[in-house]
């Protein structure tokens, strides 16, 4: 991370070599810094593209995604199916169970616009029978993801990621599979902000 003046010092992401670092400032301009002996320096800010996707069956993983957006100052984008999911909850389970075990990914009528400027992508999903929810897997297959990062979350109720991050791995082969975080919908936005300010 820059040791110099930096307005949003949580988002200095890579220290890439002398006098250059990555930040995702959106204006994207030349800032400065003090080195050890006082002496002022220009930097380049290289500008990093932050897009935060997102499906959300209740509402809870939608909150943890505005939450992300507002933090790293990315864009929000939601994944709607064509088809929505029934409003009974013992209901979607059986509709959501069935096209899991089909691997069915449900079409799409948002969420598939063109990600090419982006570098940085989080996308979310409610951990669905330990696995992604089926319209993110369709988002995953629709798009070029290729040299990519890519950051999952979910939301959950005790069962962390399950083998999502496997499965990221097995959909993404050409794209950067960080970490990611898992939350319950109980989280603090204070959790989250300092996650994302240890691990960005």
């Amino acid at each position: 991370m820059c040791t110099g003046f930096c307005p949003h010092p949580r988002l200095c992401l890579v220290l890439e070599k002398k006098n250059r670092f990555r930040y995702n400032n959106p204006e994207g301009k030349t800032d400065y810094k003090f080195t050890a002996s006082n002496k002022l320096e220009f930097v380049e800010i290289i500008v990093l593209k932050i897009l935060v996707v997102y499906y959300s069956y209740s509402g809870i993983t939608r909150r943890l995604a505005e939450d992300i957006a507002l933090i790293t100052g990315g864009d929000l984008r939601e994944i709607k199916p064509q088809k929505p999911y029934s409003f009974s909850y013992n209901t979607a389970v059986k509709e959501v169970r069935e096209e899991i075990e089909k691997g069915y990914c449900p079409p799409l009528i948002k969420g598939i616009e063109s990600i090419e400027d982006a570098d940085i992508i989080f996308i979310g999903s409610p951990n669905w029978l330990k696995t992604l929810a089926p319209p993110v897997l369709s988002f995953l297959r629709a798009v070029d993801l290729s040299g990519k990062t890519i950051i999952p979350f979910c939301t959950h109720g005790g069962g962390g990621f399950g083998r999502m991050i496997e499965d990221y791995k097995k959909e993404c082969e050409n794209s950067i599979v960080g970490e990611g975080i898992a939350l319950k919908g109980d989280y603090s936005f204070d959790e989250l902000q300092n996650w994302l300010n240890s691990n960005m």
